[in-house]
């Protein structure tokens, strides 16, 4: 149900890439070629990301980006908010929508609490994953093991 952007998938993809090398600096090629992402594409999600204080750039021989948090510091919640803006599962829930009362029903609509549950479990889904809790995902998955865990 939830439909992230492929500028959340990938900026996600790309946290995970800068957690799994925490402690060293990683180039724009490095991450796009480990992670299959245009160079290009993958500059302005990093640029967002910086913005939104997740990822710090480094110049010079060494240099290139890397979290500016421990990854147990940072959630998935704070990722996509930086990609994507807040979001909500339906127009009359979005912020505009709420301050403005553009919906006709909003004071008497049983589907518009529904959906409010939903938003509310769906973002404190994302606020209990840490970028640290991804990494150790992947890195199970990469050492051979199968992790499943709800």
């Amino acid at each position: 149900m939830l439909k992230l952007s492929t500028r959340g998938e990938y900026g996600v993809r790309a946290m995970l890439e800068l957690g799994l090398n925490q402690g060293r600096s990683l180039t724009v090629q490095e991450i796009s070629s480990r992670q299959g992402i245009s160079a290009k594409y993958l500059e302005h999600l990093l640029s967002s990301l910086k913005k939104a204080g997740l990822v710090r750039s480094e110049r010079g021989p060494r240099g290139g980006y890397r979290l500016s948090r421990q990854p147990a510091e940072i959630d998935m919640a704070e990722i996509l908010v930086a990609l994507e803006g807040q979001s909500a599962p339906v127009g009359c829930l979005r912020e505009e929508a709420l301050e403005k009362k553009l919906c006709f029903w909003q004071e008497r609509c049983a589907l518009q609490q529904i959906w409010m549950d939903v938003q509310s479990v769906i973002e404190n889904k994302l606020k209990e994953i840490t970028l640290e809790e991804l990494c150790r995902r992947q890195k199970a998955f990469q050492d051979g093991g199968f992790l499943y865990q709800i």
